[in-house]
């Protein structure tokens, strides 16, 4: 205390020293800095405490200038008070320890609860132990409709959108008819030709040949007058029938015969004027006998008559058969390609789980190049915390390590789990802690947690891992 009043009566500098002492409490610099400025007058003024017994004749004997200078000090004093308690307030906020952000929660149904054995901290977060599938469709075009919500349990393989399909079910059913159509032709094939067809074609081979046959031996004698015995009765009809027309025409122009009568008579002698000339010309060639391409044409319709009269009565062939049977394959493969396109157009669920969020809505266009994502599912039935640990800190994880993990909006509730599996390739870190000093380029290793009971907490929640010191760990320290 001595040494503090040897400095105030040193001058402002002592007080100085005195108040930087760290030692020393508020209300006493306070104390000490009042009892200064009371002490220190203006030159002429009494050096008395003003609250002191002396204090009133003090105040009688002062003058105007003096007391005005004792108002100004009390105020520089007020001030420099309220001055020097803000600081000692912001020191004391300064000098006590910051909260620790990965201090240990005090857990009710947690296993462990002494900080001693957690060996490390990290940042996880909560997500199904399937993790979540992100679907999009593996083709393009708008989406029809939606057929589940958000937060609905579904099963493997339920379709869960639809795009616009009506080119491919068109499609579909296109390939679907080609099929039938193929598989008929193949059973019409293998079954061969009906026996009524057969003896059709058999006839017909038969007849070219007879006709063959006949353009070959060429034309006899009796043949030559029955030829010109036609003739001469056809040309007798024609005679008559024109003579029938002569005898009809003045009738007609008299006015006794109707029109309808002479326009039919003169037909029917158009006609056997015609049937006459034919007959001549059969009987001309009977008389020079057949041409030779008349010949060659008899011969090759009844060749081509009998090959078919062959080719019906040896079916089905084997080589009919193949061609069929691969007439069916291709139109089968159309059919699948046509449905894959079909099913391309409906988003399935991979696995059960739950619909967690749909990402699009009814009536947007998708593409297959960028992979437009749709909805994001999982599965709730069980849930794991998929934890980045620090490349520093890799030396201290083990399989089965025992965890406690907590969450700030879970209060004081906190899990235990255990190590279920460890990564195998370092990655860049993507869950943060979003503190100031936070590193944001670091190296983490992603380590997945199976948690001892069902964990209430929504797919990417955020979670405090403490990793607790394992055997091993254990062993090494006693070592």
């Amino acid at each position: 205390m001595n040494v503090r009043k040897n400095h105030l009566d040193s001058g402002g500098i002592g007080l100085l020293h005195v108040l930087k002492d760290p030692a020393m409490e508020t209300t006493e610099r306070v104390r000490i800095l009042r009892t200064h400025v009371h002490r220190r007058g203006p030159k002429g003024a009494v050096s008395k405490d003003s609250s002191g017994p002396d204090s009133r004749l003090m105040n009688d004997t002062m003058t105007t200038q003096q007391r005005q200078w004792f108002a100004n000090r009390r105020l520089q004093c007020a001030l420099l008070v309220a001055g020097l308690a803000g600081a000692s307030v912001l020191l004391s906020a300064v000098a006590a320890p910051a909260p620790i952000e990965n201090e240990l929660p005090v857990w009710n149904n947690a296993s462990v609860t002494m900080s001693e054995d957690v060996v490390l901290s990290a940042i996880g977060r909560s997500e199904p132990r399937s993790e979540e599938r992100t679907l999009s469709f593996s083709s393009g075009g708008l989406i029809e409709r939606f057929l589940v919500d958000e937060g609905q349990p579904v099963k493997a393989g339920q379709v869960l959108a639809v795009l616009e399909h009506s080119e491919q079910a068109a499609a579909a059913s296109q390939a679907q008819a080609d099929v039938a159509a193929a598989r008929a032709e193949l059973a019409r094939v293998e079954a061969g030709p009906k026996a009524e067809v057969i003896e059709t074609a058999r006839l017909e081979a038969e007849r070219a040949k007879a006709q063959f046959e006949m353009f070959k031996q060429g034309v006899r004698g009796e043949e030559r007058d029955e030829l010109e015995a036609s003739y001469k009765e056809a040309q007798a009809r024609a005679d008559a029938a024109q003579r029938r027309v002569e005898r009809l025409e003045p009738a007609y122009r008299a006015g006794g015969l109707p029109k309808d009568d002479l326009i039919r008579a003169q037909d029917e002698a158009a006609a056997a004027v015609q049937s006459a000339k034919a007959a001549k010309a059969r009987m001309e060639k009977g008389r020079a006998g057949y041409r030779a391409e008349e010949l060659q044409r008899a011969e090759l319709a009844w060749k081509m008559a009998d090959l078919e009269h062959r080719r019906l009565a040896g079916l089905p062939r084997a080589e009919d058969v193949a061609v069929a049977r691969c007439a069916v394959q291709v139109a089968e493969a159309r059919l699948e390609a046509a449905q894959a396109a079909l099913a391309k157009t409906n988003l399935c669920a991979p696995c059960q789980g739950t619909v967690l969020q749909i990402l699009a809505r009814e009536g947007e266009r998708v593409e297959v190049i960028g992979s437009s994502p749709v909805l994001v599912m999982g599965d709730l039935s069980e849930m794991w915390l998929r934890v980045e640990v620090d490349e520093n800190d890799v030396g201290r994880l083990m399989p089965g390590q025992a965890v406690v993990a907590s969450a700030r909006g879970l209060g004081r509730l906190a899990y235990d789990g255990s190590v279920a599996r460890i990564g195998h390739r370092m990655g860049r870190k993507r869950l943060f802690t979003d503190l100031p000093g936070e590193r944001v380029d670091t190296k983490v290793l992603e380590v997945w947690v199976r948690l001892n009971e069902r964990l209430k907490a929504p797919v990417g929640y955020r979670f405090q891992v403490e990793f607790l010191k394992s055997d091993r760990l254990v062993q090494e320290e006693k070592n």
